[in-house]
């Protein structure tokens, strides 16, 4: 049974965890050592208030992954982390609650470019220097700023390290999922050229050699008499039926060749993490046509990329279905999205496909989701 500092160190991730570790001695050692040391009991108190209300601040900011919460307002939490962060400078005479400072600048990264980052972290050091040595008259004051300062920059560097490669992971997963879906598609395709070309031989080769034995047994039926004539009208109607058994042969290939869609949107869903993706397909999807094929393909590609990156959410469902003539797309999240859609390259492209091969592209987000509903016709 999991204690519930595991649940605790699963629900925050690792770095939080650590975060979270170093806050709470930090807190309770800064509190003990101004209780024993004479400071009042309101003076601990206020002091326990403000570095409580830092961690949730803390908690608030670093939570990139909830429906309600805005950059907007993380960034409001981070900058009221460092107004926290000078008052315990004021509150508690032990140069060592810098350790704040070091937990806040690791969150930077998130905010604002590394670069930028590393310039400002000497501006927002200042202040340690300025009120331990002239308001609490610490000795070596200007050294200890200094040290922190090394301390920020390793925080930064270390989770700017640590968002550089997730998001090279996230990129790996989406070419990955696009390679899955895209070898699926060839590998259909191949199938479908390879029936197109056995059953082309066949009617060309195997029915035209029919076509003519039919005909020669016809006139062979009309010169024959008695006994022989039977023999070959027996083999005229045999060769009639083994030519209409070809070509049923040759039409049930050229209609099994079709395009295996969900087969390969199946691939395209399997390795999305964290979000659950659901495929819903009719079956069978009638398309022989490669464009269109890839027009479902990378619609739904583009559609997981964007809820991975901006809509908050844990489900998406991938609904295809086949209506007479027309190829339907369904997809619908249960994320976050704005009402203000923004089309970049990625929509762009997306509807342009399938106007390109005469259909519809249509994007809402009423209700706070994303939907996308496409369709085209199948001969287009």
């Amino acid at each position: 049974m999991k204690t519930w500092l595991q649940k605790f160190h699963q629900h925050f991730g690792l770095d939080r965890f650590a975060a979270f570790i170093t806050w709470l001695l930090v807190s309770a050692s800064a509190c003990w050592f101004l209780a024993i040391n004479g400071f009042g009991w309101l003076h601990v108190g206020g002091t326990a208030a403000l570095m409580l209300v830092f961690f949730g601040l803390f908690e608030y900011a670093t939570t990139d992954d909830h429906p309600t919460r805005t950059v907007r307002q993380r960034v409001w939490a981070v900058i009221g982390q460092y107004g926290i962060i000078i008052a315990c400078y004021f509150l508690v005479p032990f140069n060592y609650v810098a350790i704040y400072a070091v937990i806040w600048a690791a969150q930077i990264p998130y905010f604002m470019p590394f670069n930028r980052a590393v310039a400002l972290s000497v501006v927002w050091t200042i202040p340690l220097w300025l009120i331990y040595g002239y308001y609490w008259n610490v000795s070596g004051s200007l050294l200890t700023a200094v040290l922190f300062w090394t301390f920020n920059l390793f925080a930064m560097m270390t989770m700017q390290a640590q968002l550089t490669e997730r998001k090279a992971r996230a990129e790996v997963e989406a070419v990955n999922r696009e390679l899955r879906s895209t070898q699926a598609l060839l590998a259909a395709a191949s199938k479908q050229d390879e029936r197109l070309r056995i059953s082309r031989n066949i009617h060309d080769l195997l029915g035209h050699h029919l076509t003519a034995l039919t005909i020669n047994l016809q006139i062979a039926s009309h010169k024959t008499t008695g006994e022989a004539r039977e023999q070959v009208e027996r083999c005229h109607a045999i060769a009639k039926l083994l030519l209409a058994d070809v070509r049923e042969a040759v039409s049930d290939m050229r209609d099994s060749g079709h395009l295996k869609l969900c087969e390969s949107l199946q691939q395209l869903a399997t390795t999305v993490t964290p979000v659950q993706v659901h495929v819903v397909c009719d079956e069978p999807i009638q398309v022989t046509d490669l464009r269109l094929a890839e027009a479902v393909l990378r619609t739904a590609q583009e559609a997981i990329t964007n809820t991975l990156k901006h809509s908050y959410a844990t489900q998406m469902t991938i609904t295809l279905q086949q209506n007479q003539d027309l190829v339907l797309l369904d997809i619908v999240d249960n994320g976050k999205a704005s009402t203000a859609l923004t089309y970049g390259n990625g929509l762009t492209g997306m509807c342009e496909r399938w106007q390109a091969l005469g259909g519809n592209c249509q994007i809402d987000t009423q209700g706070g989701f994303v939907r996308i509903q496409a369709q085209a016709r199948i001969d287009s």
